[in-house]
């Protein structure tokens, strides 16, 4: 039985990919070729992966992307819909291949990426405008990087002029354009895109990314949880202690998962909490898929 779904809907807009991914005994230094022990196909993409964790966190989730007509983009649309997705924005562009990400994975855990955006980059303004329009003040829209600026700002500003709730995840990290900042969102980046996006490294980065935008700011810091600055000051969520797998993904668990609980109505402090257990155990078995089940529980991929 699916959790019961509460409070408003999520609108997801973002990437579509499928994932390439290779299992190694270390990461390859440059220049240097390794042997794999194995090769799997799997669907992925930033926004489908944090869809797909909404979803199995009791969100009500409408997913707004584009994919190529191709083989690729019929197995995404199905993995989706299987997941009880809203599908019903989601483009077929016959002129670009659905995106490939291609992840190289070693044993500890740790991750190589590389994205071809395909389709993800035909996502338009226009669309994303058209897939919003039943948007309402009590949804909430979670924007991800892996698609265009265009498609970006139509999500953005579609959501501030209803009185949605916007949240970004900047990954991967690029300037944030105005019509972002004007939503004053919720941006939830990483360590490293946090530097990135503010010059400086830890908690200073974090708060000069709040006085940015006017709105709290969620800092993922890998095994150490979150870092968050709102009205209440800075303060860290720690995650379980786990054995770490495969962390691909970890972060689309936590974006998506953090979503769906604010759309279901928790509080920040309560949605960092529920997000950062979800991203721990998404790093205990491999694939960008692997945490939250239908029922709640934490650490399954099969619905059951």
């Amino acid at each position: 039985m699916a959790m019961p779904r509460t409070g408003g809907r999520l609108f997801v807009v973002g990437s579509a990919n499928e994932d390439l991914v290779v299992t190694v005994a270390s990461l390859p230094q440059p220049g240097q070729t390794v042997l794999a022990h194995g090769l799997a196909m799997m669907p992925g993409g930033k926004g489908a992966n944090q869809a797909v964790a909404a979803a199995r966190a009791g969100a009500d989730v409408v997913f707004v992307a584009s994919v190529g007509q191709d083989a690729a983009g019929e197995r995404t649309i199905a993995a989706l819909r299987a997941e009880g997705i809203d599908v019903s924005h989601l483009s077929v562009d016959s002129s670009a291949p659905t995106g490939v990400a291609l992840v190289t994975v070693a044993d500890d855990g740790e991750n190589h990426i590389a994205v071809v955006a395909g389709a993800n980059d035909r996502l338009s303004g226009e669309q994303v405008t058209a897939a919003l329009a039943e948007m309402r003040s009590d949804d909430v829209c979670l924007i991800s990087f892996e698609i265009g600026d265009e498609a970006i700002a139509a999500a953005a500003t579609y959501a501030e002029r209803v009185g949605a709730a916007v949240l970004v995840n900047p990954s991967p990290a690029r300037t944030l354009v105005r019509e972002v900042l004007q939503a004053r969102p919720i941006l939830l980046p990483n360590a490293s895109e946090a530097a990135q996006l503010s010059g400086l490294t830890g908690t200073p980065a974090v708060m000069w990314l709040c006085e940015m935008t006017g709105a709290p700011v969620v800092m993922t810091v890998g095994a150490h949880g979150a870092t968050v600055v709102d009205r209440g000051g800075v303060y860290s969520i720690a995650p379980p202690a786990v054995d770490v797998v495969d962390t691909t993904g970890a972060g689309d668990t936590f974006a998506g998962v953090l979503a769906a609980k604010i759309a279901q109505g928790h509080d920040l402090r309560s949605a960092v909490e529920q997000a950062v257990v979800a991203a721990a155990m998404s790093v205990t078995s491999r694939g960008a898929r692997s945490y939250v089940t239908d029922e709640g529980h934490f650490g399954g991929s099969e619905r059951a």
